[in-house]
Formats: structure tokens, C-alpha cells, sequence
């Protein structure tokens, strides 16, 4: 068993200002990572793609998420599958905090990711 609690894990810095919190991830011998994003108002993540299925869930804010060329909005507990090696990225369209979790399948690695722009 592995237990993380929110307030014993530190943030750290992603490319485009977010701020991320790694739950869990390969080092943890599971099939999949887990993470915590924060997202400032008109700020979006910089296009990417893995080579690992993506799923986010949105826990506060509203995202419009541009996959493979084409944009959705979505609102709190809305969830949305990104298909592995799909070009992809989210932007925070509000005027508060963008907060969701990111499950990756497998797990992420800096070394899976490519960036597209």
C-alpha cells in the first residue's frame, strides 16, 4: 500500500506555469501515474503528445482541451480520454485556477513525451 497526502507532496514547476503535483508514477511499480495540476487563468499547457493513453478530470475551473485539432470545454467532473500519440493541450478559459488530475496509462516519462511546438 502507498499512501500521498496532498499536503506532504511538493510542487513542482511545469513549462508553461503550472504548477504539478506527482502522486504516483513509475518509480511506484503501478501501471499508471497520477498527478495534480494547477492551471492560472488564461494560461495553456504547451502542445504535446505521449505515447501513453491521458485522461483528465477537471476538479475546478473550465478548460477548453484541444485534441488533434478540435476543441471541448470542460466544466467540474467533466473527464475527457486523450488516445496516445494525439496531439494535444489544455488551456484555463476562467478567471480562477484551473485544477484537474491527470491519469497517464502507462505511466509518464519525460523521455514518452513530445513536444509540438
Amino acid at each position: 500500500m502507498i499512501i500521498r497526502k496532498f499536503s506532504e507532496i511538493d510542487f513542482f514547476q511545469g513549462y508553461e506555469g503550472s504548477k504539478i503535483k506527482q502522486y504516483f508514477g513509475k518509480d511506484d511499480s503501478i501501471e499508471y501515474s497520477l498527478a495534480y495540476l494547477e492551471l492560472l487563468p488564461n494560461k495553456k499547457t504547451r502542445n504535446h503528445k505521449l505515447e501513453s493513453n491521458e485522461t483528465y478530470f477537471i476538479i475546478s475551473g473550465t478548460a477548453c482541451i484541444h485534441i488533434a485539432g478540435k476543441s471541448y470545454v470542460l466544466q467540474v467532473n467533466d473527464s475527457v480520454i486523450v488516445p496516445k500519440n494525439t496531439p494535444q493541450f489544455i488551456e484555463n478559459i476562467a478567471d480562477e485556477n484551473l485544477r484537474f488530475l491527470c491519469i497517464v496509462t502507462p505511466p509518464w516519462s519525460q523521455d514518452k513525451e513530445t513536444f509540438l511546438d
